[in-house]
């Protein structure tokens, strides 16, 4: 699956494209959600399962690069993991 990197401004939350996610170590699915709270936190979970994994928190920082960077971290632990 690819996703590419971009900040929804409004509500900031990062949709993914253009990037390589693997599939699920558990189960094996290719259905990877990324996810936030709205704050500079996000991780990567499965929807089959539901095994998931965190990025580096940037909660305290609100602006699209921390976002970015949080989203960026959240997929590199996921796929390294895999």
């Amino acid at each position: 699956m690819k996703i590419k990197v971009s900040v929804d401004k409004v509500t900031k939350h990062v949709e993914l494209e253009d990037e390589t996610v693997r599939n699920c170590p558990f189960c094996g699915s290719g259905d990877i959600a990324i996810c936030n709270t709205h704050s500079a936190l996000y991780w990567m979970e499965c929807q089959k399962c539901g095994a998931q994994v965190d990025g580096r928190n940037y909660g305290d920082l609100n602006d699209d690069e921390s976002h970015l960077e949080a989203a960026r971290s959240a997929l590199a632990t996921w796929n390294h993991r895999a």
